[in-house]
């Protein structure tokens, strides 16, 4: 939907709390799990 965005300092302090809080889906207003291995590939952060 147009309009919905999330912000995200690239870093990867910012990006794991933002995971953490599972702030994605709130900031993107979606009930299901956000898929972030994009935002984490962007970042150059492992994912497990």
């Amino acid at each position: 939907m147009p309009g919905r965005g999330a912000w995200l300092h690239p870093t990867p302090e910012c990006f794991e709390l933002a995971v953490r809080r599972k702030a994605f889906g709130r900031g993107l207003r979606v009930q299901a799990g956000v898929d972030v291995s994009a935002v984490a590939r962007h970042l150059g952060i492992q994912q497990p």
